[in-house]
């Protein structure tokens, strides 16, 4: 089998194993993806949100307001396959896939170099986090297919004078905003570095070109409206790195203006060199298993870091003329994710796979080129890659559900396929939101999971009462359980997270217990009896 032919081998299965067992691994539904898989049900069945808007722009999430393409991009897959975690996590597998083929058909673009248009398909094929990303409902794996796809159509435009294709790049490019907050600075950016080195292009259709930034920006208005009217709790707002309790203490500390610009500048500084940092790059960025595993995945195999490096210095002997915009997308990729607050954050950073797989298939096509003769070397390079994305499988598929489950709110979903048996059983369902262990609770959103996998009237949901400690809806009671003042009552069914023991006292029997993948106990469900 020739290389050409062993690469697109490669590259295929890669993208068929982005659909195998999407309701397994990751192993439940995430905050977000529930929340937006939610709203997306909500406004196919009302055209209004949880919250009651109307066909939202931007939606009321957890914690702020998520990105439109969100919630309407899976909300297609949910109508037509209804409610569960393959419809919601379908369309990223599809994009993601796409994303693979449109980055060889840049590459192609770009160098017109068909082997190091394979060699970068096939290093974002299996990149671990280009995996995982198209595995979950991720907003920014959609503005990342949309990005790829702009800059792709804006080249084929540009190098076949059709001034049309360049129109469709502008609008992929709107998309991307409309997808992630991140993508509201990158792509901007971007679009300047575009219209900088190509301003001949533009300059001799004046006409044309205006109209075309004209509607671009009128694409934009009702985002930009949106954003205003929801200023205050907007997450790229409300996540700013001068909200990190780190930072805010130490500007509290800081008597005087140029101290404070000082500290922020030295957070951001930090955040920055991280996210480029080969470490987070090549050996544990993509935060697959628990941090205190020594056995971690970066956002490529760890054997590529060799050839990034090397890539960096041969880029310009295969991108010619082009070569400073992969500069440019390296050093803007980590830019606006350094800006926000908390430890690195893998969907804000992943606009660096485009750059990153770029530069890494420049590596690798050169070195392969010095040792194509030496079949030894070839053969351990083959085998050394074989066993690293074996295991990589291995762990993804095996391990991770095993490891993470608890992290994904696991149980949730569970509890609610339990009521849709016994609902009518019950007068009240009380559901407790922590989840986790005593050790550190988390609290998590089941007035999400239990209404999206009961197909709960979305009326219901959005008619919700506002408790004192949580929200109530139908027959439904989401809030911390306080065992000396809640009045127990029959024909009620109380969830629990599973260290939560109820004391006799209070009369109540187990009906069921809901285990993590791993057989731990996560939570259980009580109803008291006379």
């Amino acid at each position: 089998m020739s290389n050409k032919n062993l690469l697109k081998l490669i590259i295929f299965i890669a993208i068929v194993a982005r659909f195998v067992a999407l309701d397994y691994a990751p192993p439940h539904l995430s905050n977000d993806e529930i929340g937006a898989a939610y709203a997306a049900y909500s406004i196919s069945k009302t055209s209004k949100d949880a919250s009651g808007e109307f066909l939202p722009v931007l939606w009321k999430s957890h914690g702020g307001y998520g990105s439109p393409l969100a919630v309407y991009i899976p909300m297609i897959s949910i109508i037509i396959m209804g409610n569960s975690d393959f419809a919601v996590r379908l369309p990223s597998a599809i994009l993601g896939s796409l994303t693979i083929i449109l980055l060889g058909f840049l590459v192609k673009e770009l160098t017109k170099n068909s082997n190091l248009a394979l060699t970068s398909s096939f290093l974002l094929a299996i990149s671990p986090w280009h995996f995982s990303a198209s595995r979950w409902a991720l907003e920014s794996n959609y503005a990342l297919f949309f990005v790829v796809l702009g800059i792709f159509l804006f080249f084929f435009g540009i190098n076949r004078n059709r001034f049309w294709l360049v129109v469709l790049s502008f609008i992929s490019f709107a998309f991307s905003i409309y997808s992630y907050y991140t993508e509201w600075i990158l792509t901007p950016l971007i679009i300047l570095a575009l219209l900088f080195r190509y301003n001949r292009f533009f300059l001799e259709r004046k006409a044309r070109s205006f109209l075309v930034f004209l509607f671009f920006l009128i694409l934009l208005v009702p985002i930009c409206l949106s954003f205003v009217r929801t200023f205050n709790s907007s997450r790229a707002v409300s996540e700013l790195i001068t909200k990190d309790v780190a930072v805010s203490r130490l500007l509290v500390e800081e008597k005087n203006s140029l101290g404070k610009l000082q500290v922020v500048l030295r957070a951001i500084f930090d955040k920055y060199s991280s996210y480029l940092s080969l470490d987070y790059l090549f050996f544990y960025g993509a935060d697959i298993l628990p941090k205190e595993n020594p056995y971690q995945f970066g956002f490529f195999l760890f054997p590529f870091f060799i050839p990034f490096i090397y890539g960096l210095f041969r880029l310009k002997t295969f991108y010619s003329r082009n070569s400073d915009l992969v500069y440019l997308l390296l050093f803007i990729s980590p830019l606006i994710a350094s800006f926000t607050e908390g430890s690195l954050n893998n969907w804000r950073s992943l606009p660096e796979l485009l750059p990153v797989a770029l530069i890494s298939g420049v590596g690798v096509l050169s070195i392969w080129s010095v040792v194509k003769e030496k079949l030894f070397i070839k053969v351990f390079v083959f085998v050394l890659l074989l066993i690293n994305f074996f295991y990589f499988f291995l762990i993804y598929f095996r391990h991770f559900p095993l490891q993470k489950a608890v992290n994904y709110q696991y149980g949730f979903k569970q509890i609610a396929l339990f009521i849709n048996g016994h609902y009518n059983e019950y007068e009240k369902i009380v559901i407790d939101r922590r989840f986790g262990d005593k050790n550190y609770y988390y609290i998590g959103v089941p007035s999400s999971y239990i209404p999206f996998y009961t197909s709960l009237d979305p009326h219901k949901v959005q008619n919700a009462k506002f408790l004192t400690n949580g929200i109530a809806f139908d027959k439904y009671e989401f809030r911390d359980i306080n065992w000396e003042s809640e009045k127990i009552r029959n024909g009620y069914l109380y969830v629990l997270p599973y260290d939560i023991v109820p004391d006799p006292k209070y009369g109540l029997n187990l009906v069921y217990e809901i285990r993590l993948p791993n057989w731990q106990p996560a939570f259980r469900l009580y109803v008291k009896e006379d």
